[in-house]
C-alpha cells in the first residue's frame, strides 16, 4: 500500500494519494453528521430548527465558509487537511534545495503562506463548488432523474408535451446532467492517477489554476504553531485568556477534535438503532416501563424522489384490485397534487380546469386511473368496479368524481361518461347493498358483514360526492357518510383496548385488532373530516360535533395502537397479539394518519369561499357553543415520536433498488406475511405526503 501511495517519490513532504482521499472523505462525513444532530433536535424544537433542516445545504455551506476561512487564515489548510497534518502552500516557481538554501527556511516558509487571492479561490472550491453540485443533484432528482419516463404511473399523457422555454430547459438539464457529472468524475479520476504516478504535483485541477499544492506539515510548521500558542508554562492561563478574549477562535480550533467524535457517535447510533442491531429485540413492544425516545436518522430527512418514483411504479404496475387502484390514486393525489386533495387549499371543491402541463393543477396520473376504471368497467354492473365486495369498488369513486368534475377542461376526454357509473354506484350503496338493522352498509355483498377496511373506501366517496353535488352541497349525504362511520364504530370498537376489531357479523368473525384495519379506519375518518370541514356545512353545529367526533375517534386509534409499537419501529400485524409478525405496511399507514393529525389545524380551514351557499343554511357563520362539544382527545406527543420511529423503519425496509417495502402483510390473506404488496407501496406514498405536510406545518408553529 505504501508503494502505491508514493510511487517513486523522493519528497518526504508530498502526501500520498490515500492521505488526500482520506481528508476528502472526512469532509464528506461532516454534512450528514450535522444534519443528523439537527434532525434530532428539530423533533423537539420544530419551530426554530425545522427551517434550518429544510435549508440544510445553505446552512451547512454558511457554517463551512466560516470554518474553512478560519483554518485557511490560521493554518494555511482546510479543516480536513489540518486534521490529517496537511497544509496548503503557494507553489514556488523553482523548487530546488539550492533555491531554498539561498533564501533561508524562514523566508521560504513565509513566502509559501497563502495570500488573500489563494484563500478566496480555495474557499470557492472548498465550499462554493460542492454546494452548487449538491443543489444540482437535488434538482435533477426533483425532475425525476434516474427514473424511466413511465415510472410513477406515467408522468404525462400522450400529446401533453410542454413546449415552453422553461420546460425545454428542464428537459435539457435532466438529460445533460448525468453525463456532465460523469465527465467531471472521470476528469478528477484522471488527475488522481496522474498524481499517483507523479505526473503532476496537483491531485485536483483547480489547485494548479490557483498555484497551490498540498504538503505534509514539517518540523518548522510545528515549531511555528507552538510559537503562536505561546509558552507551555502558562498553558492553563493562556487557555483561560483565549476563552475570554477569543472564544470563536478557540471553538473553531476545537472542531478538529469535536467533529470526528461526533461522526463516530453518529455511526454508533446508526448501528445501535438499526433494525438488525443486536441492541434491538424483535417482538419487544415499546411501553412506559422500558420505552425510550429513539433518535431516528430519517425523521426530518425526505425520501429521495428516485425512491418515491420506484415505489410509485411498483404500486401502479401491481395494483389490480379496486381498493388497490383507489389507494394508489389517492396516494398520487396527496403526494403529487396535494392542493387538489381534501387536505389541500383548493381541494373541496377542486379546480374545474386542469392545466395540460406539469403545473400544480395537472392531476394527470390520477385521471389516467379514472379513465382506466371507466374503460374496463362492464356495462351491466351497478358498481364502479367488477368486485364481489360492496365496500371495495367505491374506493375508486373519489378518483372518478374528480375526473367528472374536471372533464370540461379536457377536450379529448369531454365525451367520457363518468356521471352514469357514479350515480349507479351511489344508488347501489344507498338502496341495494345489504345493511345491518341499524343501517350500517355491509362490506360484503353475499352477507351482512362489517369490516374495518370499509371506512376508508365508502364514507370518503359519499362525502366527496356530497361536496361536489350541484348546485349546492348535499348536506344529507354528508351526514350519511358520517353516520356510516359512527355505526361502524358502534359495532367494531373495543373499549378495553381503544382499538377496532377487524370483522364482525356474518358467517365468520375476526375479533383481533388488525393493525391495517385500524389504519384504514383512522385514515378514512380524516378524509371525511376534512371534506365536511371545507363544505358550506362545515360551520353548522351538527357538523361541528361530527368533526370533533371524527377527530377524536381517529386520535384514539393512533394513541392506543402505538403503545404496541416494537423497538425497531414496526407494529405487530395484530396490534394486541405480540405473537404476530411485524408489519411494515400498517406501520406506514398509521404513520401517515399520525402526521395528518399532528398537522390537523392547517387542514381545518373552514368552508371554501368558492362554494355556492345553500339557501337552506340561514346562518352560514353561527356561534358554536364549545361546551356542548365532546371533549377533545389530543394527539399524544409519544404518538408523533412513534410515527418518526415508524418512518425510519419504513426507510430501512424499503429496497432502494426495486422500491419494494419488505416484511408486509399479504393483502389477500390478512394472517400471512408477504414480501411484496401493492397497497403497502401506496401506504409509503401516503406516509411521505403526510410527513411533508407535517414538516411544513411544524416549521411555522411550536
Amino acid at each position: 500500500m505504501e508503494f502505491f501511495g508514493n510511487v517513486a517519490s523522493k519528497d518526504p513532504y508530498q502526501p500520498s494519494l490515500f492521505e488526500l482521499v482520506a481528508q476528502e472523505q472526512l469532509r464528506d462525513l461532516l454534512q450528514p453528521a450535522l444534519k443528523y444532530v439537527l434532525s434530532v433536535f428539530a423533533q423537539r424544537y420544530p419551530r426554530h430548527l425545522l427551517r434550518i433542516v429544510n435549508k440544510h445545504e445553505e446552512f451547512y455551506a454558511l457554517i463551512m465558509l466560516f470554518i474553512e476561512r478560519h483554518y485557511l487564515r490560521k493554518h494555511n489548510a482546510s479543516f480536513a487537511e489540518n486534521f490529517y497534518g496537511l497544509k496548503r502552500r503557494r507553489r514556488p516557481l523553482f523548487e530546488t534545495e539550492r533555491a531554498n538554501a539561498a533564501v533561508g527556511p524562514d523566508a521560504a516558509a513565509q513566502e509559501s503562506k497563502l495570500r488573500r487571492r489563494e484563500m478566496r479561490w480555495s474557499l470557492l472550491f472548498l465550499v462554493g463548488i460542492p454546494y452548487i453540485r449538491a443543489k444540482a443533484h437535488d434538482y435533477w432528482e426533483q425532475l425525476g432523474g434516474g427514473v424511466d419516463e413511465e415510472m410513477g404511473g406515467g408522468a404525462r399523457r400522450q400529446g401533453e408535451e410542454v413546449q415552453t422555454l422553461a420546460s425545454r430547459a428542464r428537459y435539457l438539464f435532466k438529460l445533460v446532467y448525468p453525463w456532465a457529472n460523469l465527465a467531471f468524475e472521470v476528469w478528477l479520476l484522471g488527475y488522481n492517477v496522474a498524481y499517483l504516478f507523479e505526473r503532476t504535483p496537483f491531485y485536483r485541477p483547480w489547485l494548479a489554476w490557483i498555484g497551490v499544492d498540498i504538503r505534509r506539515l514539517g518540523p518548522e510548521d510545528h515549531r511555528s504553531a507552538q510559537a503562536q500558542e505561546g509558552s507551555s508554562a502558562n498553558g492553563n492561563r493562556s487557555l483561560f485568556h483565549n476563552l475570554i478574549h477569543r472564544p470563536t477562535g478557540v471553538l473553531l480550533d476545537s472542531l478538529k477534535v469535536l467533529l470526528p467524535l461526533s461522526i463516530f457517535f453518529v455511526k454508533f447510533l446508526e448501528w445501535w438503532y438499526h433494525p438488525s442491531s443486536p441492541a434491538l429485540v424483535d417482538g419487544l413492544p415499546l411501553n412506559s416501563s422500558h420505552g425510550i425516545v429513539v433518535p431516528t436518522f430519517s425523521a426530518l430527512i425526505p425520501f429521495s424522489n428516485n425512491l418515491l418514483n420506484l415505489t410509485k411504479q411498483r404500486a401502479r404496475d401491481t395494483s389490480k384490485k379496486s381498493w388497490e387502484l383507489g389507494t394508489i390514486a389517492e396516494a398520487y393525489l396527496e403526494l403529487d397534487w396535494p392542493q387538489s386533495s381534501v387536505y389541500g387549499t383548493t381541494g373541496v371543491p377542486p379546480p374545474r380546469s386542469v392545466n395540460n402541463n406539469n403545473g400544480r393543477d395537472n392531476i394527470s396520473t390520477v385521471l389516467e386511473i379514472a379513465n382506466y376504471i371507466i374503460a374496463i368497467r362492464p356495462a351491466n354492473i351497478s358498481t364502479l368496479f367488477d368486485d364481489s365486495a360492496v365496500g371495495d369498488p367505491p374506493s375508486v369513486g373519489t378518483t372518478v368524481l374528480l375526473a367528472n368534475w374536471t372533464k370540461a377542461s379536457r377536450p379529448d376526454e369531454a365525451a367520457n361518461n363518468y356521471d352514469t357509473p357514479l350515480r349507479s354506484q351511489l344508488s347501489y350503496l344507498l338502496d341495494t347493498a345489504p345493511k345491518t338493522a341499524d343501517g350500517a352498509i355491509s362490506h360484503r355483498s353475499e352477507q351482512v358483514q362489517l369490516w374495518s377496511d370499509f371506512v376508508y373506501m365508502v364514507p370518503p366517496f359519499i362525502a366527496y360526492y356530497a361536496a361536489l353535488s350541484q348546485p349546492y352541497v348535499n348536506g344529507t349525504l354528508l351526514n350519511y357518510a358520517y353516520n356510516q362511520i359512527r355505526l361502524y364504530r358502534n359495532h367494531l370498537f373495543d373499549p378495553s383496548v381503544g382499538l377496532w376489531k377487524h370483522i364482525v357479523l356474518g358467517n365468520f368473525e375476526d375479533n383481533g385488532h388488525w393493525s391495517t384495519g385500524n389504519g384504514w379506519a383512522a385514515a378514512g375518518m380524516l378524509r371525511v373530516l376534512c371534506t365536511i370541514n371545507q363544505t358550506t356545512f362545515g360551520n353548522q353545529p351538527q357538523f361541528v360535533t361530527a368533526q370533533r367526533n371524527l377527530q377524536n375517534w381517529a386520535t384514539e386509534i393512533v394513541n392506543n395502537i402505538w403503545k404496541y409499537q416494537r423497538t425497531h419501529g414496526a407494529v405487530p400485524n395484530y396490534a394486541t397479539d405480540n405473537n404476530t409478525f411485524s408489519d411494515s405496511a400498517s406501520t406506514a399507514l398509521l404513520a401517515s394518519v399520525t402526521y395528518r393529525l399532528a398537522a390537523l389545524p392547517v387542514y381545518l380551514r373552514g368552508p371554501n369561499s368558492k362554494s355556492t351557499q345553500d339557501p337552506t343554511i340561514t346562518n352560514p357563520n353561527p356561534v358554536i357553543n364549545t361546551t356542548n362539544l365532546p371533549p377533545l382527545i389530543p394527539l399524544a406527543p409519544e404518538s408523533l415520536q412513534a410515527a418518526h420511529r415508524a418512518r425510519n423503519l419504513v426507510w430501512n425496509k424499503l429496497n432502494k433498488t426495486t422500491g419494494w417495502l419488505a416484511d408486509v402483510v399479504d393483502p389477500y390473506n390478512f394472517n400471512t406475511k408477504a414480501q411484496e404488496s401493492p397497497e403497502a407501496e401506496s401506504f409509503v406514498l401516503l406516509m411521505e405526503s403526510a410527513w411533508r405536510a407535517w414538516r411544513t406545518y411544524a416549521s411555522t408553529t411550536n
